[in-house]
């Protein structure tokens, strides 16, 4: 009896190993389809501006066990999913980087970051995803310019696992892709000629 208590022991305590995680991004572009863009040709520029380019860390209390880390240019994906989505809502999507018509869409990614108040293995706490991006329009006929925040919080009992981190970090990601996509002005902006 007392050898398999150490057997069981000794499989959670290997269990509580923390490994690092790659992130998967699963961008949903799906957006209600609209003519708001009426064919206009909007120029995308998506410029990542993360002092860091790790996600955040998973750790138990104050420490950082294992870091989380993409394994795709952020700004490509963001880049892509926006393009999808103004598609979807009627604009044309050009990407000359040497491009001076207008109009301009810049698109700053300002953060994409984890953090963990885990207490404990088995204790719980809370994670946190907060992803930002700053959408700057250099219109034909006027400027516009809007901040978006999504940040999503979890109270949890046990550390998570990928599949739910996945979950979390690409919730805040399609969180604040969407706030950008339904700025009602940013959209009528980019549609004036």
């Amino acid at each position: 009896m007392k050898v398999i208590g150490i057997l069981f022991g000794l499989c959670l305590i290997s269990g509580c190993n923390i490994t690092p995680m790659t992130a998967e991004l699963e961008p949903d572009t799906s957006v209600p389809a609209s003519d708001i863009g009426n064919g206009q040709t909007v120029y995308l520029s998506v410029v990542d501006e993360r002092t860091e380019q790790q996600i955040g860390y998973i750790g138990i209390g104050r420490s950082h066990e294992a870091k989380i880390s993409l394994d795709e240019d952020l700004a490509a994906v963001v880049q892509s999913a926006l393009s999808e989505m103004l598609q979807t809502k009627g604009f044309d999507i050009a990407y000359d980087e040497s491009n001076t018509q207008k109009p301009l869409l810049r698109v700053d990614i300002r953060g994409l970051v984890y953090s963990t108040s885990m207490t404990g293995f088995w204790t719980g706490g809370e994670v946190q995803v907060t992803a930002a991006l700053k959408a700057t329009v250099n219109g034909e006929l006027e400027n516009y310019d809007n901040f978006y925040r999504y940040e999503n919080v979890d109270r949890l009992v046990v550390v998570p696992g990928v599949d739910r981190n996945n979950e979390m970090i690409n919730a805040a990601l399609n969180g604040v892709l969407h706030q950008l996509v339904s700025d009602r002005k940013l959209l009528e902006v980019l549609a004036r000629r």
